[in-house]
């Protein structure tokens, strides 16, 4: 048995409680007018279901042991309120841009709450992170010497990941 199947059966009952709130979640998205929202206050527009992003926030927790074991992902949802309110709950955040990472600062995202992956990373903005303390995931094995040359012997306190 994996892990990850252990995980599921353990949290069975969060799982399908959540599948019923997603079925409300649609037919809440149904009641909202987008048209006349967006004229109100014009595109782009993110509209929040504030209950349903913290009850999914609660069932990751539980899996996660802690919201702070959670990591949203900037990029599925760009918006600084969002984030502000996962900041308040304890949450990180998963950023592959220097915009992702400053709109994590912006939001309260604490350093050691931010990871960092991009396919294409940029170098000085790793060894930057790392030294504030953040998580950085690097994929190529001459990526990784780069960083190491950029860093020399400077200590850091965030964390290194290598992708496999």
């Amino acid at each position: 048995m994996t892990i990850t199947t252990k995980l599921l059966q353990k949290h069975q009952n969060p799982l399908e409680s959540a599948s019923s709130r997603y079925r409300n979640q649609r037919s809440w998205l149904k009641s909202l007018n987008v048209t006349d929202i967006s004229k109100q206050y014009s595109t782009p527009l993110y509209i929040t279901n504030w209950t349903q992003l913290l009850d999914n926030l609660k069932i990751f927790s539980a899996l996660l042991k802690g919201a702070e074991n959670v990591y949203f992902p900037v990029k599925t949802s760009p918006c600084l309120a969002t984030f502000r309110m996962l900041s308040r709950q304890g949450c990180g955040t998963d950023c592959a841009s220097p915009r992702e990472i400053q709109l994590a600062r912006l939001a309260g995202i604490q350093s050691s709450q931010i990871s960092y992956y991009s396919p294409s990373p940029d170098l000085q903005l790793a060894a930057s992170l790392l030294q504030d303390g953040s998580s950085v995931i690097i994929d190529a094995p001459s990526k990784l010497a780069d960083l190491e040359t950029l860093l020399g012997n400077t200590p850091f306190l965030g964390k290194l990941m290598l992708r496999v």
